[in-house]
């Protein structure tokens, strides 16, 4: 939505979403508050160009209208696919048939590995203090959860899964202590 809005602010505004009006504008702001330069100048000044401005954004612009992403999720109280909105406190899913159908679920970012001990995927949770960890998305039916991204790999020493700690991958189980090079790319 804020790359959406710059844009029509740019193709509207041009001028006074240029830097070097931006600029000009500062550094007389700045002698308003010096008491060198009377704010009603500055104000009769660039009124007029803003006024017009806003007057043909307000005929030329249309409504924008973004539209949801659909989740493979599906809405157990009407069965239509769930859509990803944005809210106060992020993303979260809600059904499209709103207001028939006001099912809403709590979001997670899948990190395209598959919990070690069911399969499902891992996700990305939250803390109730905003911590990040990564999470079975079948919780709570799988109890697996760590602070450390998970990697996909399993240790080749006792069978846990690797983490990624920064340049290595470490086996989730400490008393193990097996390490290795991290050759994952992009993590």
């Amino acid at each position: 939505l804020g790359e959406v809005v710059n844009q029509i602010m740019k193709d509207a505004f041009p001028s006074i979403v240029d830097v070097s009006f931006t600029a000009n504008m500062e550094f007389l702001l700045d002698k308003v508050e010096e008491g060198c330069v009377n704010y009603k100048t500055v104000i009769r000044n660039f009124y007029p160009d803003l006024e017009e401005a806003v007057q043909i954004a307000e005929k030329e612009l249309e409504e924008v209208k973004i539209e949801d992403e659909v989740s493979d999720v599906v809405c157990e109280q009407c069965g239509r696919n769930m859509v990803i909105k944005y809210g106060p406190h992020g993303k979260f899913l809600a059904c499209p048939g709103f207001p028939e159908c006001k099912n809403t679920k709590t979001y997670f970012e899948k990190i395209g590995v598959q919990c070690p001990k069911c399969g499902k995927d891992i996700v990305i949770r939250k803390t109730q203090k905003g911590r990040k960890y990564y999470g079975c998305e079948n919780n709570p039916e799988c109890d697996f959860m760590t602070w450390q991204r998970p990697s996909g790999k399993i240790c080749p020493k006792c069978g846990n899964a690797l983490l990624i700690k920064g340049q290595k991958l470490v086996c989730a189980d400490v008393a193990c202590g097996y390490r290795e090079n991290n050759e994952i790319n992009n993590q």
